[in-house]
């Protein structure tokens, strides 16, 4: 008789598993979805917007093309003064050598 009442609580024990892990699954999921909604939002006011491309960053109250001029300037401000006086390259040398 305790093999047939064995073989009635197996199928019960396993569905009561089941349930647990499941329900576990749920409520994991739940919290990361929330989670990940909550930090979206906080970065999206904070300037910086995430996408499968990557991550944007936006200077608050600053156009993107007055943002675009500014670092365009700098970096031709850099490349116009980034030469050193007196230096020759000898791969790119276009003086003939003294003899």
């Amino acid at each position: 008789m305790s093999s047939t009442l064995w073989k009635l609580v197996e199928p019960f024990v396993f569905l009561v598993i089941i349930g647990i892990m499941g329900f576990t699954g749920y409520v994991v999921y739940s919290i990361m979805t929330k989670l990940s909604r909550t930090v979206n939002r906080k970065m999206t006011n904070k300037g910086v917007q995430v996408t499968r491309k990557g991550a944007q960053v936006r200077v608050k109250g600053v156009s993107r093309e007055d943002y675009m001029d500014k670092t365009q300037s700098v970096l031709v401000n850099v490349w116009r003064n980034s030469e050193m006086e007196g230096y020759k390259s000898r791969l790119w040398n276009t003086e003939k050598p003294k003899k």
